[in-house]
């Protein structure tokens, strides 16, 4: 196996995410002492806990500047406001449209789409101008299957830049035999 430019040579190397859980402090108290006692004796999961810090320090850098566009969870979202972080949160609802705008206090912007995701694969959110056609596709985002709406975290930076703006995010799924839209949301933009 291989970690960037290091051969490993670790017979049971520790899984990217349980080293971000243990970096979060989200592990159970049992795991982390496992985590620890292997990361403690083992150098090729401590460079690959080290890569893992170092990939999280750029996602605050980016996040800090505003220019971080992701899928995020509810929990994710309240975490960050226990933290101090501010949210501004839209949720049109499907075929729906919302006036929206941030000011220089919010720290996210949060678009919550609700949709059916049951049975789905594969989900992808198109971007769109007010005539349907494609600005950006975010492709195959993460979701929970059983969760009934899918939250992005719109980069606040280009919101804070940006004019009065209409954006129209559509959440598709994905199969083999092509995409079925699952939702359009309508954002009315204003800046404040």
């Amino acid at each position: 196996m291989y970690l960037g430019r290091y051969r490993m040579s670790c017979a049971n190397p520790l899984d990217p995410a349980i080293l971000a859980d243990y970096w979060l402090a989200e592990l159970p108290p049992g795991e982390e002492s496992a985590v620890e006692e292997h990361i403690f004796t083992c150098q090729d999961c401590t460079r690959q806990l080290e890569s893992v810090i170092d990939l999280a320090e750029g996602i605050r850098t980016l996040a800090r500047h505003g220019n971080l566009g992701m899928v995020v969870t509810r929990e994710f979202v309240d975490r960050l406001a226990r933290q101090g972080l501010r949210a501004r949160e839209y949720a049109p609802q499907a075929g729906g449209a919302v006036d929206c705008t941030v000011t220089a206090h919010d720290d996210l912007l949060i678009g919550r789409l609700a949709a059916d995701l049951t049975g789905i694969d594969r989900v992808d959110v198109a971007l769109c101008d007010p005539s349907g056609a494609e600005r950006q596709r975010l492709q195959d985002i993460p979701f929970r299957a059983g969760l009934s709406e899918v939250m992005l975290n719109y980069p606040i930076g280009l919101a804070r830049q940006s004019g009065r703006d209409v954006l129209v995010m559509k959440l598709l799924a994905v199969t083999s035999q092509g995409e079925r839209v699952l939702g359009e949301y309508t954002f009315n933009h204003t800046p404040s």
